[in-house]
């Protein structure tokens, strides 16, 4: 990697974490035991964690490098535009699980546990469709694209990069 180029890798470590954690959730939440509602507790708010470090990712590519990549890119703005529709897709599931979330926390409901394990697989699925192509496609085209100081702009704003970063892109 040039150190005129933009370095990517920090994504690839943030979205193990996202997949990592959204296996787990997917996991432990139907196991939990009817009425325990400190485990419920618990897990609710590892999922909250979970999808607001995921909101801010998505939010600083929605507004920082989508963007910027469509105006840069001819034949690659399908695949940029996926990732928009990607985005839009993971939080349509992330609402969707806020929607019974509340009343599984305050529970601890076993009928409700497997309903949100329904809905976290279906969130993994769609987040580990939306990861694995963002490596595949759209890293490279950040690495062609973007500036190091673009990149390191976006990566404090989402949560894979340092301030040290940009510090060193001035």
């Amino acid at each position: 990697m040039s150190a005129d180029r933009p370095d990517t890798h920090d994504m690839l470590v943030v979205h193990r974490v996202f997949r990592r954690e959204s296996q787990v959730l997917a996991e432990l939440v139907p196991a939990v035991a009817a009425g325990d509602v400190m485990r419920a507790r618990i897990l609710a708010a590892h999922y909250r964690d979970h999808a607001m470090g995921l909101h801010h990712h998505h939010s600083a590519e929605d507004d920082l490098i989508w963007p910027k990549l469509l105006a840069r890119v001819d034949m690659e703005a399908d695949m940029v535009i996926r990732m928009e529709h990607q985005h839009e897709r993971v939080s349509s599931g992330l609402d969707r699980i806020e929607t019974v979330l509340p009343e599984w926390e305050r529970t601890a409901d076993p009928a409700l546990g497997d309903r949100l394990a329904g809905l976290f697989a279906d969130h993994r699925a769609a987040l580990v469709e939306h990861l694995d192509d963002e490596e595949e496609h759209i890293l490279g085209l950040i690495e062609e694209h973007l500036s190091v100081a673009e990149w390191a702009a976006a990566g404090i704003r989402g949560g894979w990069a340092s301030y040290a970063g940009l510090q060193e892109a001035d």
